[in-house]
Order: structure tokens, then sequence, then C-alpha cells
């Protein structure tokens, strides 16, 4: 076995399996994260590092704050962050490149397409190029349906297909991620899309175009807003999501009610919704501290620390809903891997090969996902997908 800085090492695959097609396969397990707010990596709460296992920038990561002037980038939360997630092997997911809102001011400035094309190329790559390795998810375009981005019309705008400008976002993100991040996974992200049959089907068009193209690996819904939706409108929708092939994510989850009973009712009727939907890969908070979340009543952690009913709640029901691979919080980065394997995405796309070594979790695919084959022939045997990887040291 490779050895590099351990003594040696346990390969733990926690998974369960069912059979599909003749082969072996593991269900992926889900996350639970929220956003991230501090400026250096030592100033997050212990109730954050304790209660979550992915995050995404609540505002570091647009456009507008990352470039606030041309050429010039702001890095410090997003460093931040990163060292975070190294630290505590937490999943990250940037948020987000094209946006509507929260565009750099001077973007406005610039009315060639081939300029604003360079200029939009420019903030994605440097992005990848900075981040690439380190990265899990990216909502690519955020809200394309409710806050198109300013500047579309020079991406291609409408175009033949009705959503040129997004096609092109994404290509140009599937291009850069194929050189400096290519285990990524390419999400589209938006709000009340599940709580209403005709966004939903205005979200799968656009979807659908980008899945034909191979540019797509993930469907974010943020689920703001839902507090009195109809449950069954939304697990309708949800399905209809699914149906693509394509993992779910529900990106920006909260729950705005001042009475704790009010809250925690709307999170029994909410959350198992998505955790339990086997097509949603992860749930991420917008948010959970009294005082830091923006929308007033949302949190689910008081000033003094004590927690509201709702988040005791979704700490048992994770616990007692979940498999160990699911529930425990740590996902660890790094595999050491014995003989050669070759690796696949969620999808069962092969991503590429390793003849043994040590190897970060990402050489396998996104989301803890490890496609592994045990040394056999390709497209045949034990594939497990979604395995969990824990590396332990032994004294």
């Amino acid at each position: 076995m490779h050895k590099s800085g351990y003594t040696s090492a346990i390969i733990l695959a926690i998974f369960s399996i069912h059979l599909f097609q003749g082969v072996a396969m593991a269900q992926p397990a889900k996350f639970f994260g929220s956003v991230w707010q501090w400026s250096s990596a030592g100033s997050a709460p212990q109730s954050f590092t304790g209660m979550f296992n992915q995050t995404t920038p609540e505002n570091a990561g647009k456009w507008g704050s990352a470039e606030p002037t041309r050429g010039n980038f702001n890095w410090t939360t997003l460093d931040a962050m990163y060292s975070w997630a190294e630290t505590n092997n937490a999943l990250v997911k940037q948020h987000t490149f094209v946006w509507g809102q929260q565009e750099p001011g001077w973007i406005g400035n610039y009315t060639n397409a081939d300029t604003v094309k360079a200029i939009v190329r420019n903030w994605i790559t440097t992005y990848l190029k900075r981040y690439g390795s380190k990265i899990d998810m990216i909502d690519v375009v955020n809200e394309a349906l409710h806050a198109p981005a300013s500047y579309r019309g020079y991406l291609g705008g409408n175009g033949a297909t009705g959503w040129d400008w997004v096609i092109w976002v994404f290509q140009t993100a599937r291009d850069s991620a194929n050189k400096y991040a290519p285990r990524v996974q390419l999400l589209i992200n938006d709000y009340s899309i599940i709580g209403d049959n005709t966004a939903t089907t205005s979200y799968l068009t656009l979807i659908n175009l980008l899945k034909d193209r191979g540019l797509i690996d993930g469907i974010g819904e943020q689920a703001h807003f839902y507090e009195g939706t109809d449950t069954a409108v939304m697990h309708a929708n949800l399905n209809r999501l699914a149906a693509t092939g394509l993992p779910v994510f529900i990106s920006e989850l909260d729950v705005d009610n001042a009475d704790d009973q009010g809250q925690l009712t709307s999170y029994k009727r909410l959350f198992p919704l998505f955790w339990d939907h086997p097509s949603v890969r992860g749930i991420t908070l917008w948010g959970y501290q009294q005082g830091r979340i923006w929308r007033t009543n949302g949190y689910l952690l008081r000033l003094d620390g004590s927690e509201r009913p709702a988040c005791t709640w979704i700490k048992q029901y994770i616990a007692s809903h979940s498999s160990e691979a699911n529930s425990s919080i740590a996902i660890r980065r790094t595999c050491a891997v014995i003989g050669g394997r070759a690796l696949f995405n969620l999808h069962g796309q092969r991503m590429g090969y390793q003849a043994g070594g040590e190897m970060n979790r990402r050489a396998y695919s996104p989301i803890a996902s490890c496609g592994i084959y045990l040394g056999v022939p390709d497209k045949q045997d034990l594939r497990a997908d979604g395995v969990r990887i824990i590396i332990r040291q032994i004294n």
C-alpha cells in the first residue's frame, strides 16, 4: 500500500448496495450544509463546523463581490472558505458565476459582444485556475428564469434556442472546467420552481437544452418561500426534475417564522420531502444563525447559542434517517489506492484512470462519489458509485 505520512491505512467503503443491470451500485451519500460568511477559516463557529459538511459562499463568490473593479479580485473570504473546507473535509459549491443581481457595476461600460464574452470568460477561468482542484459543484447560472444577466444580449441573447446566452455560459464553464477542474459538477440554480407546474416546465426546457449538449451535471432548487406551498405539488415537480436523470440539490433552504412551533411544523413538512428523495444529493441552508441570515426569522440557532426546536429536530432526523455514510459529517478527502482503478462520475461516465498511489477523492468524481473498478475490465463487475472512502491512521 502506498504511504504518505501514514504509518498504515485502512480503507473502509461504507455503502448499501442494490443491483442495476447486473452491476452492484451504492447509494450516494447526502450532504447537509450552510452558507460561508467569514473572512478567516478560524472565525467559523464550532456550531458550523459541528453541524455541516458542505458550504457555499453567501456573497463572496458572486461576481460583483469577487471582482469589484475590473481585473482586481477579492479572494479573502473565498480563501478562508476553501481553507476551512480542506481542514474539515467538507464539500464546496461555488455560488455563482452569472446572475442578474450583484453583477459588477463596471460590466455595463462594455457594449461589444466579443469584449463582454472575453470578460466573462476571464472571470470564470480566473476563478477556476485558483480554486479548480478544490471545488465540488458550481452554480454556473443563477436565477436565469427570474433574474437573467443584464449583459445576456452580448452572450447570444435568446437566440435560436430561447436560451442561447445560458448555453454559452455553460459551454464556457465546461471548457474551463475541463482544463482546471475536471471533476466539478456544473449546476443551474433557481427559486420557486417545484411549487409551480409552469415554472417547472420552463426550467425543464432549459435544463434539457443543456443536458442534450452535455453541459449540465445537476439541478438546483433554492427552496425559499415554501412555508405554505402544497407538498403534493412540490413532490410531483421534484419527480419531474429527477426524471431527467440528473441529481437535484436543495441549495438555499430556509423557513422564515418567528414562532418556534410554526417553524418546526414547516420543517417537519418540508425537510423529509427533500432529504428522503432519492435524487436529492444534499441540502444547503441559506444561513442558520440569528442576526446572520437574510430572512430575519429563518434562523435555527439563537444569539445565545441555543437551538430552536427545528434545529434540534433536523439534526435528529438526519441521524435517524441516514446510513453511517450519510449521517457522519466528515467526508474524508484522501483515498490511498491499491492497483488500477477506472473512475466514474454520478452518471456512470468514465472520468479517467489511476494506476495506484495516493489520490485526492476528487480524482474519483464530485460529491464524494467514488466510482471504482477494482482492477477489472471496463464495463464489467463491481461498480460502487457513491462510496464513501475513509482513511484512518493506525499507530
